[in-house]
């Protein structure tokens, strides 16, 4: 049994560009890496029936998975930049990341299948850590500034084609903002995103 939501996390990055931009500044390149400072998803609970297998006095267990997810989780990669007219472009993002967690499973009543079997209450916690990458591809908004650093809006989707954990859905919704900050030749832009995404808290 899967259980959707929807649920919400942040990632805090930055991305640094050494040298020009290729073809006249409109594509550029750049190296991106952060960390996500909230759960990688929401804690969750599942349940389900052993309806195949009874108890040996005919009562039938239930079966509860308890999920508890973890922060901290880092996020790095590349991305690539499409400047349009105005202030505005499309980045797209290449991210390797992962998904972690505890998971306690507990049996009620115990599951007992033969008498002289002992009653099992249950199993955990054992540790969850799935690979995943996200593909961002946002639409980017920056602000003239005459001096000091330059704000930054953006939106768009996020894609995780492959290696994407069942508990989490192939796409989500991503808003962010942050700063452009420039030295010669060296750009830096810490942002932070808010990604919206479904949850399928595995069960069975």
């Amino acid at each position: 049994m899967s259980h959707p939501s929807g649920v919400a996390s942040c990632t805090i990055l930055a991305s640094l560009l050494f040298g020009a931009p290729l073809f006249g500044q409109a594509i550029s390149f750049s190296a991106i890496g952060g960390v996500t400072p909230t759960s990688d998803y929401s804690s969750s609970v599942s349940t389900s029936r052993f309806d195949n297998f009874l108890n040996f006095d005919g009562t039938v267990t239930t079966r509860t998975q308890i999920i508890t997810t973890r922060r901290g989780t880092p996020v790095a990669g590349a991305k690539v930049e499409f400047a349009l007219p105005g202030s505005w472009s499309v980045e797209v993002d290449l991210l390797r990341t992962g998904y972690r967690g505890t998971s306690v499973i507990r049996f009620n009543p115990p599951f007992q299948r033969f008498p002289d079997w002992p009653p099992v209450t249950g199993t955990g916690p054992s540790k969850l850590s799935e690979a995943g990458v996200d593909i961002p591809v946002l639409g980017k908004y920056r602000f003239v500034a005459q001096h000091g650093p330059r704000p930054i809006l953006e939106a768009g989707m996020s894609f995780r084609p492959w290696l994407t954990p069942t508990s989490l859905s192939r796409r989500g919704y991503v808003v962010g903002g942050g700063l452009q900050f420039r030295r010669g030749t060296v750009v830096f832009e810490p942002t932070v995103r808010s990604y919206t995404i479904a949850a399928r808290i595995p069960g069975v």
